[in-house]
C-alpha cells in the first residue's frame, strides 16, 4: 500500500500513460506478436550503412513505418506530457502485473526504425526528431518505484545509445540538429533514479518476506511455500524468523542505498569485486538480496551510455565547426563540453582516440579494465570482458 501511494497520481488530462495505452493498441494491431519489429531490427543491424540496405529491406522498413504512423504520432504527443502513471496496482506486491514495460521497449524500437526510415528518405530533421523521442519514452517510467521499471528505462537508454551510434555513422548533421540531440541526452540524466529504485525494492522485498511468513503471498514459487511449510508447525518460530529476515533486508539496504547523486566508481568497484550483503541465517533474504545488490552496476552502465553519447555529440559539433575531429576531448572544452566527462566506472576521463576513418569513445565497463576499445563480450560464465564502445568510422 505504501509503495502504491508513493507512485504519484496524475489527472487523466495530463497522464502520458493513457496515451501509451493507445500506442500499445495501435502497435498490436499492425504487429500482434512483435515479430515485424524484431525482424526489421535484426535485418537493419546487419548493415553498417543505410546505403548497404538491399531493396527488399528498404521497402519492408518503409512499409512498416507507414503502418506505424498513427502510433508514432501518439508517441510524439505522449513525450510532451511530463507525468505518467500506468494502470497498475503496486499494493499487489510481487503479484503486481507490469505488462506495460515490455511494450515500452517495443515502442522504442519502432522509433528507432522510423529514424532509420527517415534517413532513407533523406529527412535528417525527422530522423533526429524520432531519435530524440526515444529517451523521453523511458522518462515516462521515472516515477514508477522499484527496480524493474528503472532497469527497463535504462535499457531504453542503451537502445538509444546504439541507435545514436548508427545515426552518426550514417550521415552528418548540422549544428541545430546536434544541439537537439544533446538536449535530449542531457534531459535523460537522472542519477537519483537508483536511490528511488532501491527504496521501492526495499519495500517490496520486506513485504514479500512478511507475506511469506504470514501466509498471504499467493506466489507461484514453490520455494516460498516450501520454506514456510518447514516452519509452519511452530507459529512462534515463524513470526520470529520472519522478523529476523525483514531486519536482514533493512540492514542490507542500509549499506546499498546511495545518495541522490551517487559517486558511481564507489558503486562499481565493490560490485566488480563480488561483494554481497550479509544474509547469514536468512534463507529468503539470501535468495532475494544478491540479485538486488548487483542491480546498481546496470545504473553505472546507463550513466556511461548518456555520458558517452553526449561526448560523441560534442565531437561531432567540433568536427562540424573545425572540419576535423579533435585531437583530444580537451579541445571540445569549453565550446562543446563544460569539462571532459568522467568514466563512471573508474572516475578517469572518458577515453577518446582518433582513428584513420573517424574516432572512438569508450568507458572501461564492468571488468574495470581498459581493454583498448575492444567491444565488450560475455563468456559462458556471464563474465563481462571488454569496453563500452562508441565508434564512428565516417
Amino acid at each position: 500500500e505504501e509503495l502504491d501511494a508513493w507512485y504519484p497520481q496524475v489527472p487523466d488530462a495530463e497522464n502520458a500513460a493513457l496515451l501509451y495505452e493507445d500506442i500499445f493498441t495501435e502497435l498490436e494491431a499492425i504487429d500482434p506478436e512483435g515479430t515485424r519489429v524484431e525482424a526489421l531490427r535484426d535485418a537493419t543491424e546487419e548493415y553498417e550503412q543505410i546505403g548497404d540496405y538491399p531493396v527488399e529491406h528498404r521497402e519492408a522498413l518503409k512499409t512498416f513505418v507507414a503502418d506505424a504512423e498513427p502510433a508514432l504520432a501518439l508517441l510524439e504527443a505522449a513525450v510532451v506530457r511530463p507525468k505518467a502513471r500506468f494502470p497498475i496496482d503496486l499494493s499487489e506486491g510481487m503479484e503486481a502485473e507490469l505488462p506495460h514495460l515490455s511494450k515500452m521497449r517495443n515502442a522504442v524500437r519502432v522509433l528507432y526504425l522510423s529514424s532509420e526510415a527517415a534517413l532513407l528518405n533523406g529527412n535528417k530533421a525527422l530522423a533526429v526528431e524520432r531519435h530524440a523521442t526515444i529517451l523521453p519514452v523511458g522518462g515516462a517510467l521515472l516515477a514508477e518505484p522499484g527496480l524493474l521499471p528503472q532497469l527497463v528505462r535504462g535499457a531504453i537508454n542503451g537502445i538509444s545509445f546504439r541507435a545514436l551510434e548508427r545515426l552518426v555513422n550514417h550521415t552528418q548533421f548540422d549544428e541545430e540538429l546536434l544541439r537537439q540531440l544533446d538536449a535530449a541526452y542531457a534531459a535523460a540524466y537522472h542519477p537519483e533514479a537508483l536511490q528511488r529504485a532501491l527504496l521501492g525494492e526495499r519495500c517490496m522485498a520486506a513485504d514479500t518476506i512478511r507475506r511469506v511468513y504470514d501466509g498471504t503471498l499467493n506466489s507461484d514459487s514453490g520455494l516460498f511455500r516450501e520454506i514456510r511449510d518447514k516452519l509452519v508447525s511452530n507459529p512462534v518460530l515463524v513470526g520470529s524468523y520472519g522478523r529476523y529476515e525483514q531486519l536482514t533486508v533493512y540492514a542490507a539496504f542500509e549499506t546499498m542505498l546511495p545518495g541522490v547523486d551517487p559517486d558511481w566508481p564507489t558503486i562499481a568497484t565493490p560490485l566488480h569485486d563480488g561483494a554481497e550483503p550479509d544474509t547469514s541465517g536468512a534463507i529468503l533474504a539470501s535468495i532475494l538480496l544478491p540479485s538486488i545488490s548487483r542491480a546498481p552496476i546496470y545504473f553505472v552502465r546507463y550513466i556511461a551510455y548518456l555520458r558517452s553519447a553526449r561526448t560523441a555529440i560534442a565531437v561531432e559539433r567540433y568536427r562540424l565547426a573545425h572540419g576535423t575531429a579533435p585531437d583530444s576531448l580537451e579541445d571540445c572544452v569549453p565550446e562543446f563540453l563544460d569539462a571532459v566527462p568522467e568514466d563512471p566506472y573508474d572516475g578517469e576521463a572518458i577515453r577518446y582516440q582518433r582513428e584513420s576513418e573517424g574516432y572512438v569513445i569508450y568507458c572501461v565497463f564492468d571488468d574495470l579494465d581498459d581493454d583498448g576499445a575492444v567491444p565488450w563480450t560475455r563468456d559462458d560464465d556471464r563474465i563481462v570482458d571488454g569496453d563500452l564502445v562508441f565508434r564512428v568510422t565516417r
